[in-house]
């Protein structure tokens, strides 16, 4: 399957996503929610920009864990 070229970009989908998973964590109303379930099921594209944006907020949640010990260890004299 080949793209058109009106066709968004993935960096066009994850912003758009992006904006649906923070809304999401915001709280959706019933409408927003089904809105957000049917932009989903509209594009296999759809689906796959949802799901780098939540691993992308997943590995930025872990940040906080991880940046205490990496910078102790970066600070050691080699």
């Amino acid at each position: 399957m080949n793209a058109s070229p009106n066709d968004p970009t993935d960096e066009m989908l994850d912003e758009t996503a992006a904006q649906w998973v923070c809304e999401r964590e915001e709280g959706f109303s019933p409408e927003r929610e089904q809105a957000f379930a049917q932009w989903r099921r509209a594009s296999l594209r759809h689906e796959a920009a949802v799901r780098r944006v939540e691993e992308m907020f997943g590995l930025l949640d872990e940040l906080p864990v991880v940046r205490s010990p990496l910078e102790a260890r970066l600070a050691r004299p080699a």
